[in-house]
């Protein structure tokens, strides 16, 4: 799948984007995904989950919300939390949920709904992990090569 994302000013079409396997899900997916895209470049994250020994992810499992809870300091999330406020910036993203989560009348954008909404995003970057992490080397590269030419 392809997919056009927008890095400031600038458009850039990306090749080879996973498409998600939930049938359910596929008339939404090509606005999350594009957000998701855009905002794991765009916040300069990490290209990985949340693990005992990496606690800077940018998603998370439900254990670590949870622990989060209980033990804030030691799994504060901080990262996981600033890409879920992010993805909720944007219109597009907000959109689609709402639009897929239409049939079951209800909202995981609700603050009161947003373990759903975590687990959701948990699932769906779980599964895009290694195509972000490479997207991430070579935007890196990229922009790189970008500043050595100015």
């Amino acid at each position: 799948m392809n997919v056009e994302i927008e890095m400031g000013k600038e458009k850039l079409m990306l090749a080879d984007v996973p498409e998600t396997t939930w049938e359910a899900l596929k008339p939404y997916w090509p606005p999350i995904v594009k957000t998701i895209i855009e905002v794991f470049l765009e916040g300069n994250f990490e290209p990985y989950g949340v693990r005992k020994d990496r606690k800077n992810g940018f998603y998370a499992g439900e254990w670590y919300w949870d622990q989060s809870l209980i033990h804030p300091k030691e799994y504060p999330l901080k990262e996981a939390r600033r890409f879920i406020e992010k993805l909720l910036e944007k219109k597009c993203f907000v959109e689609a949920v709402r639009e897929f989560n239409g049939p079951r009348q209800v909202d995981w954008i609700l603050e009161r709904n947003r373990r759903q909404l975590r687990h959701f995003v948990y699932k769906i970057c779980f599964a895009l992990e290694g195509f972000l992490k490479s997207l991430k080397v070579n935007h890196s590269k990229r922009s790189q090569n970008e500043s050595l030419m100015k």
